[in-house]
């Protein structure tokens, strides 16, 4: 089912980009720019992602006040939201690789020839 693979690559999403926000290998403002935002949360909500990774999302959204009002607490916070993602994604069945993906879904729409640059 598609749900379960986006909810997947939603989850291993908020583990990469988390993760690249303690090494500081990426800023918070990218972060939210790629997936820690309310209306990204509101939009994934609206689509019936489950209440256990859009949860990750809006607390992901909590970071810059963190950040900003007890910058000591920032890391744990963090790391907590990465454990958090990784029980949620554990909870997740596996992708079942006989059904196209949602990529392969995407690239098959990108190629419809309605939809063919000129």
């Amino acid at each position: 089912m598609i749900k379960n693979q986006i909810e997947r690559m939603l989850c291993h999403l908020c583990i990469g980009l988390l993760t690249s926000l303690l090494k500081k290998e990426i800023s918070l403002r990218e972060a939210e720019q790629l997936l820690f935002s309310p209306f990204t949360n509101e939009y994934l909500k609206e689509n019936k992602i489950s209440e256990d990774v859009t949860d990750i999302i809006h607390r992901g959204c909590e970071l810059e006040d963190i950040e900003s009002l007890i910058p000591e607490k920032f890391d744990i916070k963090v790391k907590k939201l990465i454990e958090r993602a990784s029980e949620v994604l554990k909870k997740l069945p596996e992708i079942d690789f006989q059904e196209p993906t949602w990529f392969s879904l995407l690239i098959l729409e990108k190629m419809k020839p309605d939809r063919v640059p000129e």
